[in-house]
């Protein structure tokens, strides 16, 4: 919930926590929190966004194998957006900071990568998504 500068996870972080645990580490469901800017990722629609999770997906195992929650390894980059709810929950500061990493590490495969589909336009919409 937002109020003005002020966050509130509540119940959408206590289900993501329920199915998805240790995504919000950094982040207590029950406190409120101020900011001082804000910033949002949207893919559009549910569709769009699980086409950027499977090519994140094709991007790291080389293949365009689809996952389904709880397969996708562990132990890969992306894993913590990856294995995630596509509609609400939190990920805490402790997660976004190792997701933070993945994306660096992977930023120039991730340019060599979209810029080698037949499609050049949807390359370039999911680079740019990628570099939010």
């Amino acid at each position: 919930m937002l109020d003005e500068d002020v966050w509130c996870p509540g119940q959408g972080m206590e289900w993501s926590e329920s199915i998805f645990p240790g995504r919000g580490k950094g982040v207590e469901h029950s406190q409120s929190y101020t900011y001082d800017g804000i910033s949002f990722f949207s893919c559009g629609s549910y569709i769009s966004y699980n086409v950027y999770r499977s090519k994140l997906i094709e991007l790291v195992t080389g293949s365009e194998d689809s996952y389904i929650f709880g397969t996708y390894p562990s132990d890969k980059e992306f894993y913590e957006q990856i294995d995630f709810a596509d509609n609400e929950g939190v990920i805490g500061s402790v997660v976004a900071k190792k997701l933070y990493e993945d994306y660096k590490r992977n930023h120039d495969a991730a340019v060599v990568f979209s810029r080698a589909w037949a499609d050049k336009d949807d390359g370039e919409w999911w680079l740019g998504k990628y570099e939010m």
